[in-house]
C-alpha cells in the first residue's frame, strides 16, 4: 500500500472559523450559525469532501483562513488516502455521466433548472436541491455518483435593491415582454 497526500489551497476567502467549529458539514444546516451569503453551500461542499474521502478511507483536515484571519486568507484542505501501487498499465475506458446520479445544487431555481437539463442531455438523472435540501440528502445518505454545485453567490439585480437613483427623486417604470 501507498499512502498519498493532497493539499489544495484555497485563495479566496476562505471558510470561516465558525463553519470549520461546525464539524465539517455535521450539523444540521438548520442549527448552523449562517451569518453571511454562501455559508450554507461551505456546509454542504465541507460534508461532500468529507464523505468523497472517507469513501477512499482518508481523512480530512482542514486549516483556517477564513474571513476571521482578514480578507482573502484563504483555506487549506489536506487529506490522505491508501492505495495500492500498480505495477502494470492500466487500461483506461472513457467514461460519460450517462446513468449516473447527479446532484445539483444551487440557490436559484432557473440555475437547477438548467444545470438539471445540461445533466440529462449528457444522459445522467438528476436530483435538484438548494443547499439546505442538498445537505439534507447528503447527511441522510442519499447516493450521488457526481455533484454540480453553482458555486457564485447570490447577487442582486439591482431591481430589488434601492440604488442611488431611487432617491433621486425621479420615477423609473419596468416593464416585461
Amino acid at each position: 500500500m501507498i499512502e498519498l497526500h493532497f493539499r489544495v489551497r484555497d485563495t479566496g476567502h476562505g471558510v470561516p472559523a465558525r463553519i470549520l467549529r461546525s464539524g465539517l458539514g455535521d450539523v444540521p444546516l438548520e442549527d448552523a450559525q449562517l451569518d453571511a451569503p454562501g455559508d450554507a453551500l461551505a456546509i454542504v461542499s465541507l460534508s461532500i469532501c468529507r464523505r468523497l474521502v472517507e469513501m477512499m478511507d482518508g481523512e480530512l483536515r482542514v486549516e483556517q483562513g477564513g474571513v476571521e484571519a482578514g480578507p482573502d486568507a484563504g483555506t487549506t484542505f489536506d487529506f490522505t488516502i491508501l492505495t495500492q501501487v500498480m505495477h502494470a498499465p492500466v487500461a483506461v475506458a472513457q467514461k460519460t455521466l450517462e446513468g449516473m446520479r447527479v446532484l445539483v445544487i444551487a440557490a436559484d431555481a432557473t440555475e437547477r433548472r438548467v444545470l438539471a437539463l445540461q445533466s440529462e442531455l449528457w444522459g445522467a438523472p438528476a436530483t435538484v436541491a438548494n443547499v439546505a435540501d442538498a445537505l439534507a440528502a447528503v447527511q441522510g445518505g442519499q447516493p450521488f455518483d457526481i455533484a454540480i454545485v453553482e458555486h457564485r453567490r447570490p447577487r442582486s439585480t439591482g431591481l430589488l435593491s434601492p440604488s442611488p437613483s431611487a432617491h433621486s427623486g425621479r420615477r423609473h417604470t419596468f416593464r416585461s415582454s
